[in-house]
């Protein structure tokens, strides 16, 4: 409550005052594929699921790089196990964060970028069909936390860059870590 309350409107609010040159910079729009792995809590998960999940994951990111090469963004990605016509057990994440970061420019063809972010997350625990004799239960966990992701830029143009990302989420049901690749489209 207090992360959601007082933390996150900070974070949001004093992004601006970080950097001198509030109106310089460019906005840019990041779409993103890959793959997540989850390590669920054994805890949280319904009887005879997996602990650990591989899926595939699609996100975006909105957001404003300042002139500083400081940066914020808003995102949201969806993540799911792989599942044939719902036959298996799967879990749907669905994420809505801020993100904040630096974008170090290693050389003119070549940027790591080191963000921090907060996250509201949803996700969703179905039993599959399969070798089910009752009916279908499921599970829904909702929260919210910090994560955090690097990403490697490869600039094609002054506009379009390659982007490589690693993301890294420690929440109350598990451990996430994803792999994306995406085009970062500046304007």
């Amino acid at each position: 409550m207090f992360v959601k309350r007082f933390l996150l409107p900070l974070m949001v609010s004093s992004a601006p005052l970080l950097c001198q040159q509030t109106m310089a910079g460019e906005a840019f729009i990041m779409p993103e594929v890959g793959r997540t792995e989850i390590k669920f809590k054994p805890d949280v998960v319904l009887p005879g699921f997996d602990t650990e999940v591989l899926g595939g994951a699609v996100g975006f990111v909105a957001g404003y790089k300042f002139d500083s090469n400081f940066f914020v963004g808003a995102s949201h990605s969806f993540s799911s196990n792989d599942s044939f016509f719902e036959t298996f057990d799967h879990y749907d994440l669905r994420e809505f964060g801020f993100t904040a970061g630096y974008a170090l420019h290693i050389s003119e063809h070549f940027r790591i970028v080191p963000a921090v972010g907060f996250n509201s997350y949803t996700i969703d625990f179905d039993e599959g069909r399969l070798f089910n004799p009752g009916e279908e239960d499921s599970r829904e966990i909702d929260g919210e936390d910090f994560y955090w992701r690097i990403n490697v830029e490869i600039p094609f143009t002054e506009l379009i860059q390659m982007n490589f990302a690693y993301i890294d989420g420690d929440y109350d049901f598990g451990d996430t870590s994803s792999l994306r690749v995406g085009l970062k489209l500046s304007f």
